[in-house]
């Protein structure tokens, strides 16, 4: 085709002719006037919140994601378990110290205490001691090794747990997840 006797271009080789084209310069698609949609997500490139990453309509092109009150239920009723004289974190809770890890990025003001616990047939009451905070500190470690800052991140040795009748239960760690004060 041409306009007024000169070829019409196509600069960005999208199919879509550069005086039809509302982005020339990008490879775009048809039914956003050549504009691109670079997740794919429906939403294009200039309206989308989160163009790199596929979203949902509903959230501006960004992925739904739980509500942080959620996650903080879930991370507050999760508990890590250690064998017997052990401080050692089993491979399959590193999943659910990850998904912490990864709370405690992207909700800066919480703040996460991690309380370690023995059994009382694990050792005598100083060495139970010892062990729960060896257990809350193996936690915390690995935590600040997946990015969480100490300003974020306390461990605290519990002692012994009398109160679950579970003897494996007992030796545990558990979190107490808090939202920091604002200072006015």
């Amino acid at each position: 085709l041409a306009a007024g006797g000169c070829p019409v271009a196509d600069t960005d080789q999208d199919g879509i002719l550069d005086n039809f084209d509302k982005c020339p310069g990008v490879f775009g698609l048809a039914i956003f006037e050549g504009c691109p949609d670079t997740d794919g997500d429906g939403i294009e490139d200039a309206k989308d919140k989160c163009p790199d990453v596929f979203g949902d309509f509903d959230a501006q092109g960004c992925p739904l994601t739980e509500a942080p009150e959620e996650l903080l239920t879930r991370f507050q009723s999760l508990s890590i378990f250690f064998g017997k004289d052990s401080y050692s974190i089993a491979l399959e809770y590193y999943q659910d110290l990850q998904e912490v890890a990864s709370f405690l990025e992207k909700y800066p003001d919480y703040f996460l205490t991690v309380n370690g616990f023995a059994d009382s047939a694990e050792g005598k009451d100083r060495g139970r001691r010892w062990l729960a905070q060896k257990r809350a500190q193996s936690i915390a470690q690995f935590l600040r090794s997946e990015g969480v800052g100490t300003a974020q991140l306390q461990s605290k040795g519990m002692g012994v747990d009398r109160q679950s009748a579970i003897v494996d239960y007992r030796r545990r760690v558990d979190f107490v997840l808090e939202k920091r004060k604002v200072k006015p």
